[in-house]
Formats: structure tokens, sequence, C-alpha cells
């Protein structure tokens, strides 16, 4: 009993055995702080004492087997015939070991996606070429009867793409230049 004069000191070993899991925060891939709570089954002589602990720390990943450890744990209120409320606090620095390989990460097979699309064909109609005479008035642009055009206009019409090709002519009579006018005119 620490209250009475000249029993506040104890010589000898402190053995305690741990239960409490660990919580772990990641800061890196290397570096990562943890926590334990748990219970303890503490001896010092013949006496003993299940007590509370806790312990913080921070730990280093040297590669996958080895790690580095700094932790402090703290046991709390251990009691019995000699020792009343007895806390005791542990600092430690240590290397951890775990045993086995590095598991082995398989890639997992990329199945080629072969995409199937129905094949686009484009056809081409050829039609043979076509005449088609119109006639005009005299010294006029104007056709005289189109119903000679109607089977061109209505292929035009459902075959934008289609190519035509208009010539005009005109007769001798006038100059050259007023024919080539006419002409021009009439094509138009």
């Amino acid at each position: 009993n620490f209250k009475k004069p000249g029993l506040n000191t104890v010589d000898g070993d402190l053995w305690a055995l741990t239960l409490a899991p660990k919580f772990n925060l990641p800061l890196t891939d290397s570096w990562n702080l943890f926590a334990k709570v748990g219970a303890a089954y503490m001896m010092a002589g013949d006496e003993k004492d299940f007590v509370p602990t806790g312990s913080l720390g921070a730990e280093y990943k040297i590669n996958y087997n080895w790690s580095l450890r700094a932790e402090y744990q703290r046991y709390q209120d251990m009691s019995d015939d000699i020792i009343d409320d007895m806390d005791s606090d542990f600092f430690g620095i240590g290397f951890n070991y775990k045993f086995g390989s590095e598991p082995v990460v398989q890639e997992e097979a990329v199945e080629e996606v072969v995409e199937t699309r129905p094949s686009t064909r484009i056809v081409e109609h050829v039609y043979p070429a076509q005449t088609a005479t119109v006639q005009f008035g005299l010294e006029s642009a104007e056709v005289k009867d189109a119903s000679a055009l109607s089977g061109t206009v209505d292929l035009m019409n459902t075959y934008p793409q289609a190519k035509v090709e208009i010539t005009g002519y005109s007769d001798t009579t006038g100059s050259a230049q007023y024919n080539q006018q006419l002409t021009e005119k009439r094509a138009k």
C-alpha cells in the first residue's frame, strides 16, 4: 500500500500478458499510427491481477516482413494484498517480423473484346447515260415543253448525289457573243 510511509517503492520484476486488438490508421504505404485497448494479466513476484490497458504508437513498414515500431502503453490500477492501485507505464521501441511471403498478385487475364459491327456497304448505282432534248423559242431561254426532263428531275430528287451534265446550244444566227450568252441562259 503506497499510502503507508516506507512502502512507496517496490523492487522486482513486473510481467504482463496483454490481450488487446490493434487498430491501424494508415498514413502512407509505409507509415501508420495505431492504438490498442484491452486487458492484461499482471504479475509482480507472487502477486497477480487483471487490469485494463491501452497503448498508442507509430509503425514504419520496412518491407513486407519487417517493420519498426515505437509505442507507449499504460497498465491501470493493479491491486493485491501489498499493492493498491498501482499504474505502470511502458515505452518501447522494437522490430516486428511477419512470417510468410508477400502475397503474389495474379493479374487477371484481360479478355480482348472484339466488337462486331455490321459492315456498311456503299452501293453505287450506275445508270446509263440518258439524253433529253428540249426546244426553246427563237432567241428565248424559256423551255417550250419540259416533260422530256421529268425523268431526270425525278432521278435528281431521289438521288441528290447524282451528277448531271447540262449542255446548252443556240443556232448560228446572231453574233458569237450573243449566241454564247443565250446558250448559258438556256443551260441554267
